[in-house]
C-alpha cells in the first residue's frame, strides 16, 4: 500500500529547540491516541498540538510524537525516527520506544488506511532496527487510557504485527526542479545530479543546501535517510538509494 508522507516542513512545523538520540537498541514501537475527536483540518491541528506541548506548563523541545497517522492514511513527520520521542511517559520509554500518534478519540475506530500505513511505518524502524520488534500501547509503559479502546484491541488482536519485508514507496512526490541522476553520487561530485539529491533531501526536512556540491553536509543528512529508510548507511547516492529519493 502506498501512502502520503507530509514532511515537518510541508505541515509548517516550528525549529525544535534541541534533540536528542533514540537508543542504541531500540526495542520497538509505542502507539498512542489523542483522546478526543479527530475532524477538520489535520496540518492546522499538528501545528496546534506542537505548540500545546512546545508551550509552558509542558515546556517540551518539539511536538511529543515521532511520527502521527489520520484516517486517511497520511503520515506525518513529527521528532522523526533518530530523534528521542516525548511521548511515552519516562525518559527509558522515551528513549527505548518510537512513539506514532493516531489521530482518532475514544468514539473513532482506525481506518483500514490508518492500520496499513501504521504497519508501512513500522516496516521502516524494523528496516533500520531489525531487532525494534516490539508493538505496544502507550498504557503498556504507563498507566493511562491511551492508546483508546479501539486501537487496544487491535493491539491484542496482533492487527499490527506482520512480516515486513521492505517499506512501500510514498504515493505523492512533487515534481522535481532538477532531473534525476543516472549515475553513482558521491562526496566531492557536483552538478544538477547533486542538486535533486539534495532537493530531494530537503523536501523531506533534512537541513541540506541545494548548491550542487556533494560535501561533508550532504553526505552526512544522506547517511541519517538511509538508516531511516533501511538502506545501507554509506553516504553515496547509488542506484537503491536514487530510487528510493525519487518515490
Amino acid at each position: 500500500m502506498a501512502y502520503d508522507y507530509i514532511t515537518r516542513a510541508q505541515w509548517g512545523a516550528t525549529r525544535p529547540t534541541t534533540s536528542r538520540p533514540i537508543a542504541k537498541n531500540l526495542k520497538g514501537v509505542a502507539l498512542h491516541y489523542m483522546g478526543f475527536h479527530i475532524g477538520g483540518d489535520t496540518t492546522r491541528l499538528i501545528r496546534s498540538i506542537q505548540r500545546t506541548h512546545m508551550a509552558p506548563p509542558r515546556g517540551w523541545w518539539d511536538l511529543a510524537y515521532n511520527e502521527l497517522v489520520d484516517l486517511d492514511g497520511t503520515v506525518f513527520e513529527g521528532r522523526g525516527f533518530l530523534s528521542r520521542t516525548g511521548a511515552n511517559g519516562s525518559y527509558r520509554t522515551n528513549r527505548d520506544y518510537i512513539a506514532i500518534g493516531l489521530m482518532i478519540g475514544d468514539d473513532q475506530a482506525p481506518s483500514e488506511a490508518m492500520i496499513e500505513a501504521t504497519r508501512s511505518r513500522i516496516a521502516v524502524v524494523r528496516n533500520f532496527k531489525p531487532k525494534a520488534t516490539a508493538i505496544v500501547g502507550h498504557s503498556d509503559l504507563k498507566a493511562t487510557s491511551c492508546p483508546g479502546p479501539h486501537v487496544r484491541a487491535l493491539l491484542d488482536s496482533g492487527a499490527f504485527e506482520g512480516t515486513f519485508a521492505s517499506p512501500p514507496p510514498l504515493s505523492t512526490s512533487p515534481a522535481a526542479p532538477y532531473e534525476s541522476p543516472w549515475w553513482t553520487l558521491r562526496i566531492g561530485r557536483r552538478g544538477d545530479g547533486v542538486k535533486w539529491l539534495q532537493w530531494q533531501l530537503q523536501r523531506r526536512a533534512y537541513k541540506v543546501t541545494v548548491d550542487g556540491i556533494f560535501g561533508p553536509k550532504t553526505r552526512r543528512h544522506l547517511k541519517k535517510y538511509q538508516r531511516v529508510v533501511g538502506l545501507v548507511p554509506d553516504g553515496i547516492a547509488g542506484p537503491k538509494t536514487i530510487k528510493a529519493l525519487g518515490a
